[in-house]
């Protein structure tokens, strides 16, 4: 593993840190996506919450019951201002710093009738998050360290400077710069999660490998895992009915950071166990609208057992 040693549990530390987007999602459901001249109808009225990543990682972890904190930027208007005291109601925001010069990144999303989703985005204040606006106090105390698509020098210096498990979730926008722009990031990460068009994106499963020590685990049906030191892991997803698609991933990340938080560890039992749960978490989000849903750790834990992913 890259950190040979990480955060023992301590009441003080932080047990996860995300460090990502913070976005305002406007959603519109509608039951098919909009082709030249025609028109979609948007079905209900627009429905919007927080979103981004690590900002949804943050949110849903911290609804699982772990001590979790957000470092990211928002505009100083009303949707940064929403952002921070919906996320603040479950977890740390001193770590999100103010733009006062450009306005709250916006997420519009639709979502059609079979739940698949067509984003258009504006990074706003998220593109201007550099090493200095990272507070040195939060990275300090994180057992874990979760990272996601944003200003590559932030990351490298973000990861420099914790001892903290690091997971890394690049997104389609990152991961197109393949596994060698990325390297002083990818030499520090623990843990890598990625879809199937993200590792091809990277340079390909083969070369992630070879080239790194870090656990690998590829979103998809199904997950597939490969942990740093032990056996491949297969894990197939439940059949469900698919409401919302939108976040799937995110919750699956969150499922599986949950439990290796705790554990402070990426070996191959807790391994696959946390990816069942995340397994779990996915699933029941995607069978209800918006990125961030509402749950708790025992509604979260019946459900797996449900599915029989506990």
């Amino acid at each position: 593993m890259a950190n040979a040693k990480y955060r023992k549990a301590n009441p003080s530390v932080m047990e996860l840190v995300g460090i990502g987007h913070a976005l305002y999602d406007i959603r519109c459901y509608i039951d098919e996506f909009p082709q030249p001249d025609k028109t979609s109808f948007i079905k209900g009225h627009f429905r919007h919450n927080p979103g981004g990543s690590a900002t949804n990682v943050v949110f849903n972890c911290a609804q699982l019951g772990l001590k979790a904190a957000l470092i990211a930027k928002v505009g100083f208007d009303t949707q940064g201002r929403y952002i921070t005291e919906k996320l603040g109601r479950v977890a740390d925001v001193s770590g999100v710093k103010i733009d006062k010069k450009n306005p709250t990144g916006v997420s519009l999303v639709l979502i059609n009738k079979e739940g698949q989703p067509e984003v258009v985005e504006m990074i706003g204040a998220n593109a201007t998050l550099t090493p200095k606006d990272l507070d040195l106090a939060l990275l300090d105390s994180a057992r874990n360290l979760h990272i996601t698509g944003t200003n590559l020098n932030t990351l490298e210096y973000a990861v420099r400077h914790t001892g903290a498990m690091i997971s890394f979730d690049p997104g389609r926008s990152i991961s197109r710069l393949g596994w060698q722009k990325l390297k002083k990031v990818l030499d520090h990460t623990d843990l890598l999660v990625v879809n199937r068009t993200e590792i091809e994106e990277l340079g390909g499963e083969e070369e992630i490998r070879a080239n790194f020590d870090l656990t690998l685990i590829i979103k998809g049906k199904p997950v597939v895992a490969y942990p740093a030191k032990g056996k491949k892991i297969v894990v197939k997803p439940p059949i469900i009915k698919a409401r919302d698609t939108i976040g799937a991933g995110d919750a699956f990340v969150s499922g599986v950071l949950s439990k290796l938080c705790r554990n402070n560890s990426c070996d191959t039992a807790n391994l696959e166990k946390a990816i069942k749960y995340g397994t779990a978490l996915a699933a029941y989000k995607i069978e209800r609208q918006g990125a961030e849903v509402a749950f708790t750790k025992a509604k979260i834990d019946s459900y797996a057992k449900k599915l029989t992913l506990a």
